[in-house]
């Protein structure tokens, strides 16, 4: 084997059977945004939902092209699968494309307060590389 070339049999291992949970090399996740959680007001519970979630919670991105209103409109679900809301319209274009590109995003909540009745999340964007 090349000098170059280091081959660890306990890793091959990990990756052989360690299944979707195993380690990616040079894998890392990408900050693509920092925004406000948009569509809040027309939750179902909103302060229901504010004693269901915590800072550093993982939330899902999930792509509704066919959504009426946006073309690029991405859903995020908590991983329960409630609705949380939507990235807002006008920061959602490029991780929409990169989303249909078929790279994986996903979302983690920063903070989140009631401000006048509204339920502020704020959160950080991220794409899997």
């Amino acid at each position: 084997m090349s000098n170059l070339v280091k081959f660890d049999p306990a890793t091959l291992e990990i990756f052989k059977y360690g299944g979707a949970n195993a380690p990616l090399p040079f894998s890392r996740d990408i900050l693509l945004l920092e925004t406000h959680i948009a569509g809040t007001t027309y939750l179902d519970d909103p302060e229901g939902l504010a004693t269901r979630i915590k800072p550093s919670d993982l939330l899902s991105l999930k792509r509704e092209p066919n959504n009426e209103y946006d073309t690029n409109a991405i859903l995020l679900l908590t991983q329960q699968g409630e609705k949380a809301g939507y990235i807002p319209r006008d920061k959602n274009e490029v991780i929409a494309r990169l989303m249909d590109a078929g790279k994986i995003c996903f979302a983690l909540i920063v903070d989140f307060e009631f401000l006048d009745g509204w339920l502020c999340i704020n959160i950080k964007v991220f794409m899997k590389d």
